[in-house]
């Protein structure tokens, strides 16, 4: 969907706005609302790459702080709620966070690697924002 050929870039995120709802199947997020992040190098962040589709927005995030937990495998919707849910409470026994995100607020996870990595070696990362003491 760029209009140039880029390098592939590192992590992919994932994330649900709102009250979207995966697919049926709940193992997938093909569908429902769900969206896709690539991030850029800092390289590209004055000048980046102009996307062919129109439903492809480029948009600077601001820095934050977030708590993040890496796992293996296939980061399938009930993975990510199984893992959301441990770090919610890791985060509520931690005397440095000042505030544990509510059960409300969605999860995003990373992918760090391509699709055809077999599942036992692909590195995922489930995060939330925190705020600190």
């Amino acid at each position: 969907f760029w209009k140039k050929r880029r390098a592939s870039s590192s992590p992919v995120v994932i994330s649900k706005p709102g009250d979207a709802a995966p697919n049926a199947d709940s193992s997938s997020f093909s569908s429902g609302g769900w969206t896709m992040e690539f991030v850029l190098p800092k390289a590209q962040s004055a000048a980046p790459p102009t996307p062919k589709d129109s439903s492809v927005r480029l948009r600077s995030i601001s820095g934050r702080t977030v708590a993040v937990a890496a796992f293996p495998g296939v980061p399938t919707v009930g993975e990510l709620e199984r893992r959301t849910y441990k770090l919610r409470g890791a985060l509520a026994k931690d005397p440095l966070v000042l505030h544990v995100p509510s059960p409300a607020q969605d999860a995003q996870v990373a992918q760090y690697n391509p699709p055809f990595t077999p599942p036992f070696m692909r590195r995922n990362e489930v995060s939330l924002d925190v705020q600190l003491k």
